[in-house]
């Protein structure tokens, strides 16, 4: 299995870490102080923040894979580079079943 192989279920797998982690520790904290519950909209650009962090770490890069995956030639593929980390740390931030939603299309174009 290549590496942008094993790359698709480390993305899924951190989407639904870090959705599942902010939930239980961000949430109660805004669902449990009054002076700041009028801003618990806050909580969704903290999970895309922790997710940018989390692809920067990770190296993880859709935007690279997905033209990995739909190029016949992998030397014209789109380098892996920040612009693609920062849009699937967005991505991963918004949670599992959206970055699901992106593999899956990913999936298909191969097809």
């Amino acid at each position: 299995m290549s590496n942008e192989l094993v790359s698709i279920p480390i993305i899924l797998f951190l989407a639904t870490l870090i959705e599942t982690l902010v939930e239980a520790v961000i949430g109660p904290i805004f669902d449990h102080t009054p002076a700041i519950q009028p801003y618990k909209w806050m909580q969704m650009y903290i999970a895309i923040a922790v997710g940018i962090a989390a692809t920067f770490i990770c190296k993880l890069d859709l935007l690279h894979l997905f033209s990995m995956y739909i190029s016949t030639d992998p030397s014209t593929a789109i380098p892996a580079g920040w612009f693609g980390m920062t849009l699937t740390g967005a991505a991963i931030g918004r949670g599992s079943n959206y970055v699901h939603d992106l593999v899956g299309l990913i999936s298909k174009a191969k097809a």
